[in-house]
């Protein structure tokens, strides 16, 4: 008999010990021995909040699922594992424990029935899929064999917990290094502002803050004047001289170009820029100002380029230190006279972060703008900043190379840039979004500043993922509440205008198929025989969005349609409140009726498919599947979708 890899049980130190006590200081959450609390990290200012009962479950399998969820939720609390977690990716653990519930009951079956989990077998394994009456369905399956695999890999005793930077520092780096690793976690966990992202951006703003200063005296010594020293304030709050005149005459030039760096990374950290709308941002006249409240705040100008036919012109509502970094960066341009010669081919305007000023090279030299040169420029600067005590110091990688090369007087700067933990554009853009979307009224504020995107590029930022339901997905529901309840009553509108026009020309209405149909055209016909008995302008919708507002409440807009989400009809698995898209059966539920306006791209498909199914240079296997697929989508629309003959 093949036996499935639950070979061992883990020996950890979590029994009978809440983690504060293991760990020595106090933690975020509330670690106790039965439950367990899981907030976010107190730097990544995030609204969800886990709660995990463990009572009841055997001490064998409780220290398992602990340092399981340690590793899945606290990837800063590292435990040691072995290289057989090498490549997993974080979907895995989420699966683990969106299903602990129902993996605890099947973890104790199959105990019971083989005495021990090292026991287990296939026969026993195939008897809980087919024999237990649990009935499994392929997701409870998957978390069972996702559990298998990291209870195989767990360590024997926790012997590392401690709070360090996450890139490059845990076991699991050992699949790739310290990149693979920030790639794979980038999914499900922001920066630490305080750990990595707090020294760079204290950096980035203090060359921002020092810009004009330091082109005050680069135009002195132009003209042969002496440069005045440069006092500033260093991080035990003692003004000291960061640059006297020896220092403007040797690194000049090269100040400068860091300078550029700091503008570019201070306006990607704050706005939360991908480097093609960074581009995009011409020079001239990049700022707008506006009053909000008595306040002068800015608007940052750039254009979305990105799967438009005809740029979109963009306005970001930005800190005082982005609109900072946007002056010190023209005037920057106008003292090194980089004359605007290299046109963004998109927008057909000169950018504002000139590819020869960032990198600090020649000018004609042809480089690439990127996020990574700027942040490097900014390393450049900030090593002799560092060494003097003026600003904190930067995460730097944990390994013995490294502490000797700290330990040095003057490192090389080759290799002191080596061991740094660097920041890349993605992490920004997720940190930027996770911080606003968690202040009072933040999620307001976050689609207020990606309103002028794509929807699947700001979707990615503060969309709550179907794997976070939790109260804390229920409040950020609460608090968008109307911005969704306007955006449910735009697409009523269209849509009630198509169903009245099928009716006055006296046309079945080509409704939503589905079981809940009906409540789509009561809806329409409520409404129709309100406004009939009152006076109306047919371009003036106003009266017709208060009267679908009413019926507006508690609907979502799911990719399938609507959704007036009631937990006891759900077939999504959701209980908090809301619904999960990807669970999502609309041709099952009754909450859920398909919005005909987002009819054609059903109908391409449906096309694609059966023009499949009729192309005999496919493989009959390929024919056939996209034969079931076209019958799937009729089914799920009925005769919305128009049938031709096969």
């Amino acid at each position: 008999m093949t036996v499935i890899p639950l070979r061992r049980t883990s020996a950890s130190q979590f029994s009978g010990r809440p983690l504060a006590e293991l760990l020595g200081e106090p933690v975020s959450g509330v670690y106790d021995d039965d439950s367990w609390d899981i907030s976010g990290h107190r730097d990544t200012a995030s609204s969800v909040r886990r709660r995990l009962h463990f009572g009841g479950i055997p001490a064998h399998l409780r220290d398992a699922l602990k340092e399981l969820f340690i590793l899945a939720t606290r990837p800063f609390l590292h435990t040691k594992v072995t290289t057989e977690l090498t490549g997993r990716k974080p979907k895995d653990l989420k699966t683990v424990e969106r299903w602990l519930a129902g993996l605890t009951v099947d973890l104790a079956w199959l105990h019971q029935r083989a005495g021990s989990l090292a026991a287990v077998t296939q026969e026993d394994y195939d008897a809980w899929k087919d024999e237990s009456g649990l009935g499994p369905n392929y997701r409870r399956i998957s978390a069972l064999k996702s559990f298998a695999l990291y209870a195989r890999a767990m360590s024997p005793g926790v012997d590392r917990l401690t709070h360090e930077p996450w890139p490059g520092v845990s076991a699991l780096s050992l699949g790739g290094g310290a990149a693979a690793v920030r790639r794979r976690v980038n999914s499900t966990a922001p920066l630490s502002v305080a750990d990595v992202l707090g020294p760079w951006l204290t950096l980035g703003m203090f060359l921002v803050e020092h810009g004009h200063a330091i082109l005050d005296r680069h135009e002195a010594m132009q003209r042969n004047r002496a440069a005045q020293p440069l006092l500033v304030v260093d991080a035990q709050g003692r003004e000291v001289v960061w640059l006297d005149r020896d220092g403007f005459e040797s690194q000049g030039s090269e100040l400068l170009g860091q300078v550029a760096g700091a503008c570019l990374f201070v306006t990607a950290a704050f706005t939360g820029m991908r480097a093609t709308e960074l581009d995009a941002v011409p020079r001239h006249s990049p700022l707008e100002a506006i009053e909000v409240t008595g306040t002068t705040r800015w608007l940052l100008r750039s254009y979305l380029v990105k799967g438009l036919e005809r740029p979109r012109e963009e306005r970001w509502l930005v800190p005082p230190i982005v609109a900072d970094a946007v002056g010190v960066l023209i005037r920057l341009l106008d003292v090194k006279d980089v004359p605007p010669d290299r046109l963004f081919a998109a927008t057909g305007q000169a950018p504002l972060f000139d590819r020869r000023a960032v990198h600090g090279q020649r000018d004609g030299a042809r480089v690439t703008a990127r996020l990574e040169r700027a942040i490097d420029q900014v390393a450049r600067a900030g090593q002799d900043l560092v060494r003097r005590g003026i600003v904190p110091p930067l995460p730097v990688k944990d390994d013995p190379a490294t502490a000797a090369l700290l330990a040095s007087d003057r490192p090389d700067r080759a290799a002191w840039l080596a061991v740094l933990v660097k920041p890349d554009g993605r992490e920004l853009r997720r940190t930027f979004a996770r911080i606003v979307s968690a202040r009072p009224h933040g999620p307001q504020a976050a689609m207020e500043q990606f309103k002028w995107q794509h929807p699947e590029t700001a979707a990615g930022y503060f969309r709550v993922a179907p794997d976070a339901v939790a109260l804390g997905q229920r409040e950020l529901y609460e608090d968008v509440a109307e911005l969704y309840e306007n955006v449910v009553v735009d697409a009523m509108v269209d849509e009630f205008h198509v169903w009245e026009r099928a009716v006055e020309a006296g046309v079945g209405p080509r409704l939503p198929a589905g079981p809940d149909g009906r409540r789509k055209r009561d809806v329409f016909a409520a409404v129709h025989e309100v406004l009939s008995r009152e006076p109306r302008v047919e371009e003036d919708d106003r009266r017709l969005r208060v009267l679908l507002r009413q019926h507006a409440r508690g609907i979502r807009l799911t990719e399938f349609g609507w959704c007036d989400f009631d937990p006891d009809l759900a077939l999504c698995g959701a209980e908090e409140g809301t619904p999960l898209e990807s669970f999502c059966q609309p041709n099952r539920c009754l909450n859920h009726t398909t919005v005909s306006a987002t009819l054609a791209a059903h109908q391409v498909k449906h096309d694609r498919l059966l023009s499949l199914t009729r192309d005999r240079s496919m493989p009959k296997l390929a024919r056939e599947q996209a034969g079931e697929n076209a019958a799937l989508i009729e089914r799920d629309l009925g005769d919305l979708i128009e049938v031709q003959g096969r």
